[in-house]
């Protein structure tokens, strides 16, 4: 018995020996490769973390796909209405692996779709648990869907005079934190909120200074969304006019003395346009060049916007304009037809000084009636057209706006 024991402690001796060669012979190579010897010690420690978080799938460090579980890849929350993508991570292949997904609250969202790659839209406030299973082994995501964020602004008015007051509303969903409100220029250039609000505290009231200029203006709203702290910026042009003047003026197709829109105020007509009809896919400066040729004595107009030099820089229109001249009278107009927002069909003319807006295949015929003699043709863009400016003369006994004041049967001009 104590030979056995002999035997077998010169072997475990025997073992030890070689091994501390070995140690010896290692470390002395270790120090002759230093460099190899650390990628080595590297990939050893290395092989060492991934068998210990393999057991770990969800939730740290590791990366989901050299789990032995799926991992669930999507963002943590959405809005009622918004559908975003979900990524199973997972070496299984779904062509021989069944992925089975779902939702714990199918009212707050739903899956669709099958496979790794899958869908969600949210349909309701509220949390709701998304699991996968593959192959027995399963994992789980929470999702939380929040209200939809908008922001929304109103304004009475597209024009507004200066000195006046404007109330502004604003709603917003429950998730929406508004941070900033501010007026900017036509260039996006912020201005001085003491021009245009009457008081800083709460921005509530739109009230321009008597000496802001005229001119176009953005009423801008920002907040942010609580689903994903994403900015939300709602833009309402409007403006900025010293009078506005209406009810003033008497069409007719001979001597109108009028001059001709600035450009920025091509820019307040289509802001107006935009805010009382839902058109807004039209360039005015545009329609002499996209429009058909009509020669007219006669029109009928929902709107016609105008200059009148006795009225300084005002911009003015007029409501329901019914004019009749005879054919020696007849005008040269360019005629375009545009589709509002909500369908309604829409003729815009001009004749290179007023500006006419239309509805077209309503009941009421609002229409430019051209001479029989002449037809409407498609304008040559290369071609050169002139249209001649009336001058000022009050022979006529045709309107003559002459220091505010106009001749018969003009009334005078009420500031509106």
């Amino acid at each position: 018995m104590l030979k056995i024991f002999q035997i077998r402690r010169r072997r475990i001796m025997n073992i030890k020996d070689r091994l501390n060669r070995w140690g010896t012979s290692a470390s002395i190579w270790m120090q002759k490769h230093k460099a190899i010897s650390g990628v080595i010690v590297g990939l050893a420690v290395l092989l060492i973390v991934i068998a210990i978080l393999a057991l770990f799938p969800q939730g740290g460090i590791f990366p989901g796909w050299l789990s032995t579980k799926p991992d669930i890849q999507a963002s943590d929350s959405l809005e009622v209405g918004e559908t975003i993508n979900i990524e199973a991570k997972s070496t299984m292949s779904p062509d021989t692996y069944y992925f089975r997904w779902g939702s714990s609250n199918p009212q707050v969202g739903t899956i669709a779709g099958e496979g790794k790659k899958v869908t969600f839209t949210g349909k309701a406030p509220g949390e709701t648990v998304i699991t996968l299973e593959v192959d027995g082994r399963a994992n789980q995501k929470i999702l939380t869907v929040y209200p939809r964020a908008y922001i929304d602004v109103g304004m009475p008015e597209a024009w507004v005079t200066t000195g006046s007051d404007y109330p502004v509303t604003v709603s917003k969903a429950e998730g929406v934190e508004i941070t900033e409100t501010y007026v900017t220029d036509a260039n996006r250039k912020k201005l001085d909120d003491e021009d245009f609000f009457k008081s800083i505290a709460d921005k509530s009231v739109l009230n321009l200074k008597e000496d802001v200029t005229p001119g176009n203006y953005i009423l801008t709203i920002e907040g942010i969304a609580k689903s994903n702290g994403r900015t939300i910026k709602v833009d309402t042009p409007f403006t900025a006019l010293t009078e506005i003047a209406r009810g003033y003026y008497t069409f007719t197709l001979t001597d109108q003395n009028l001059i001709s829109i600035t450009p920025w105020q091509y820019s307040a007509i289509e802001n107006y346009i935009s805010t009382k009809l839902g058109i807004d896919n039209v360039d005015l400066t545009n329609v002499k060049s996209q429009g058909d040729i009509i020669k007219s004595n006669s029109f009928s107009s929902k709107y016609v916007f105008y200059r009148d030099p006795s009225r300084g820089d005002a911009l003015c229109y007029e409501n329901d304009v019914k004019v009749q001249g005879s054919k020696e009278d007849a005008k040269t107009f360019y005629q375009i037809t545009t589709r509002a927002n909500n369908g309604n069909m829409w003729k815009i003319a001009t004749d290179g000084i007023i500006i006419l807006v239309y509805p077209a295949g309503s009941s009421f015929e609002y229409y430019l009636d051209s001479v029989a003699a002449s037809m409407a043709t498609n304008i040559n863009p290369s071609a050169t057209t002139t249209i001649p400016v009336s001058g000022t003369s009050t022979t006529s006994g045709n309107n003559n706006p002459n220091s505010g004041q106009t001749n018969i049967p003009s009334p005078k001009p009420p500031i509106m």
